[in-house]
């Protein structure tokens, strides 16, 4: 869920950024570059709930050791 979150204002302003930088720029271009910062915010998200669990696991089996180390 807080990833969900975190990454969906990321791409918010990925896309307000984009859309500030380009503004210059009309048509087809403008559309090219917000549907490739969609992709890549979508490619982002279904790579964070495919493999967040096992980093959280990952990253909890390092703190029980870190843990037991003091």
């Amino acid at each position: 869920m807080r990833w969900e979150m975190y990454l969906r204002r990321l791409a918010e302003c990925l896309i307000g950024h984009s859309q500030r930088m380009l503004a210059p720029r009309l048509g087809a271009e403008t559309v090219e570059y917000a549907l490739v910062i969609a992709g890549i915010a979508l490619a982002t998200l279904a790579a964070i709930q495919a493999f967040g669990n096992g980093i959280a696991g990952v990253f909890g089996r390092l703190l029980q050791r870190i843990s037991g180390i003091g």
